[in-house]
């Protein structure tokens, strides 16, 4: 006997009103291509039929849709419920669009698709963990049942309970977001606050370490709260300088494999790996290998990422960071001035620290390259998008103003710099015995004339800064110390930063 055909797009079509109908047409109408025309030639045809005849359909559309007209009608039912979702002028998408359809589908009394849909909604909700519309999915459920008279008290229960348990992974999951959370805004108010010690910042990783929420995988009920555990042990290894977990990182490359989507859930994370991939080697002076990470940076970031924004400065910023330690200047500056990658093409918003970083890092590399004039310029814009959110990159670039001013002599705005500097330092915990010593000696050597005098002031101020960096136990004053030695060595030299460094 041959099965009879579906009724669902028949009773649906004329349950639609003149709005709906009309909705319908726009959207569908929309598209240019003979298809979409094709569809709506199906709609007409089947909003004519009394009864439902699909027999007449497939002979008139025989050499139509490649002979497959299940796949036609599947396709118009679709597109039905789409404009069922969108008929109020405010379109959804995903699972929240299908709850709108079953909301819609209930008004008509078209308890049947409503509850086919209803069902097909909560298999996604519970595979992509949705679970706060999965709550409101069995709401609907209920009152599809209520609603048809066919429910017992069973399954009532049975739906009440599953409502407390998708409650129950709800709070589940919030409590693992919130634990990183709580880790996140330590971590920025860390940053913003410099002046505290490393064992300051320790014992505040180590308090997050201790949660109870951290002490077992087992106590993550779902794959959204595993991701987060995952996610929190990672970066906590990371900050505690502890050694690198092969048993996490497998385990949270099986969980995404297992659910693809949780890469969406923190793509910064995924991308901060990258990044690291890329770090490494170009502080370890392995400049070759960095070059080729970058490059596989750039296409994973295109691939997994397109949508994330910022992506295109972080490329950018590691080229400029690899001539940066490099000292291979030009490779950097010609990123820069790509047309369809550099910064022209980036065109940052200076919202954040990435964007400013580019632009203090640009001026670094004219400056190493002894184009003073063009380190001035960049300098300048990034004294001028810097806030109080990026302090660090603000003092550094105010501290880069300085050498910029000495070397184009401009010594009453050096003098009032410094002063400047020197209170700003001091109120902001950034004072080192490194930055006296830098204030100081540019202080003696603005009263000297003569360049033999200057360059024993300098030989001076060498040794002295030498000696404290090695002391330092802050990996970024070491840096920030050993560059102005750099500096001052290229200026005794008369030569620039950037043929220094490469020597």
């Amino acid at each position: 006997m041959k099965k009879a055909p579906s009724h669902d797009i028949f009773d649906l079509i004329k349950s639609f009103d003149k709005g709906e109908k009309r909705n319908f047409k726009l959207l569908a109408g929309g598209a240019s291509n003979d298809a979409a025309k094709q569809y709506l030639v199906l709609f007409d045809m089947i909003e004519r039929q009394d009864v439902y005849d699909e027999e007449k359909l497939q002979i008139h559309f025989k050499d139509t849709y490649g002979g497959q007209f299940a796949v036609a009608k599947n396709y118009l039912f679709n597109a039905l419920l789409k404009s069922l979702s969108q008929s109020d002028n405010q379109p959804a998408s995903g699972i929240a669009a299908m709850r709108t359809q079953i909301g819609k589908l209930l008004d008509k009394e078209l308890f049947e698709i409503a509850d086919k849909l209803l069902k097909k909604a909560m298999r996604e909700a519970e595979y992509l963990e949705a679970f706060h519309e999965l709550y409101q999915l069995i709401d609907l459920q209920i009152e599809t049942n209520m609603r048809r008279r066919n429910i017992s008290w069973e399954v009532l229960e049975e739906l009440q309970l599953r409502k407390a348990e998708t409650l129950a992974l709800i709070s589940n999951i919030e409590s693992y977001r919130n634990l990183r959370q709580r880790m996140n805004n330590a971590i920025r108010a860390i940053g913003l606050d410099l002046g505290q010690g490393e064992e300051f910042r320790h014992s505040i990783w180590r308090g997050i370490q201790a949660d109870p929420l951290l002490q077992s995988i087992d106590q993550a009920r779902s794959y959204t709260a595993k991701f987060d555990y995952y996610v929190i042990t990672h970066r906590l290894a990371d900050l505690l300088q502890l050694p690198a977990s092969q048993n996490v990182s497998s385990q949270l490359d099986e969980l995404v494999a297992q659910r693809p989507w949780l890469k969406d859930m923190d793509p910064m994370f995924f991308i901060r790996n990258l990044m690291q991939e890329c770090s490494l080697p170009i502080i370890n002076g392995r400049f070759e290998e960095a070059s080729e990470k970058i490059d596989l940076l750039e296409q994973a970031l295109r691939q997994d990422f397109p949508s994330k924004k910022n992506t295109k400065s972080m490329v950018l910023w590691f080229r400029l960071l690899l001539g940066f330690y490099s000292g291979d200047i030009d490779p950097a500056i010609a990123a820069l001035e790509d047309t369809e990658k550099g910064y022209a093409a980036v065109k940052p918003k200076v919202k954040v620290a990435l964007d400013t970083m580019i632009l203090y890092f640009v001026a670094q590399l004219f400056f190493m390259r002894g184009d003073i004039r063009q380190a001035l310029k960049w300098n300048n814009q990034c004294l001028n998008s810097a806030s109080d959110e990026h302090r660090m990159i603000y003092f550094l670039s105010r501290l880069l103003n300085l050498l910029i001013h000495f070397s184009l002599e401009n010594h009453s705005v050096v003098e009032s710099e410094v002063n400047s500097l020197r209170r700003y330092a001091v109120k902001h915990g950034l004072m080192s015995e490194y930055e006296a010593l830098l204030f100081k000696g540019l202080d003696k050597m603005l009263g000297q004339m003569s360049t033999a005098e200057r360059h024993q002031t300098m030989k001076t101020l060498l040794k002295s800064i030498q000696a404290v960096v090695e002391m330092d136990p802050s990996a970024r004053k070491k840096e920030e110390g050993l560059r102005v030695c750099l500096w001052l060595k290229a200026v005794m030299a008369d030569k620039s930063v950037a043929e220094m460094l490469r020597a």
